[in-house]
């Protein structure tokens, strides 16, 4: 009887620290890609996904870091409809600016998400200083 109560008592500690370590939140999936401006690397800049609610798209949106054209959402991307907006920069630091000057003004294009995990690859197009 007494390992009967206890096998019970370490089941419930496990079914406890299972819920415990679950996600919270809507489920996400990992996006990564590379992203370019004019065809070439950007060599430092970042990446900011959020709903489009405008084609219906909800939950929460994420931020990440480009490095050498390279992205990885660190928490990953709720399906559906997104914008997203590339910040670029050179990647050479002057003064108290570790990214360097800007290559093009912030640029927006819409990215659907699907209900699997995905590789993004964007292109800003050139001439738009």
């Amino acid at each position: 009887m007494e390992m009967l109560r206890a096998r019970a008592i370490l089941l419930t500690a496990l079914v406890g620290l299972a819920l415990g370590c679950s996600e919270s939140g809507p489920h996400r999936f990992k996006v990564t890609g590379k992203a370019t401006f004019d065809g070439n690397v950007i060599p430092v800049g970042e990446i900011r996904f959020r709903p489009d609610t405008e084609k219906g798209g909800s939950g929460p949106g994420s931020v990440a870091k480009i490095q050498d054209g390279a992205f990885t959402m660190g928490l990953g991307l709720v399906p559906g409809p997104h914008l997203a907006t590339i910040y670029g920069f050179d990647g050479v630091a002057f003064e108290d600016v570790s990214e360097g000057q800007p290559l093009f003004r912030p640029y927006t294009t819409s990215v659907d998400v699907p209900d699997e995990d995905i590789v993004i690859d964007i292109n800003v197009p050139g001439r738009m200083k």
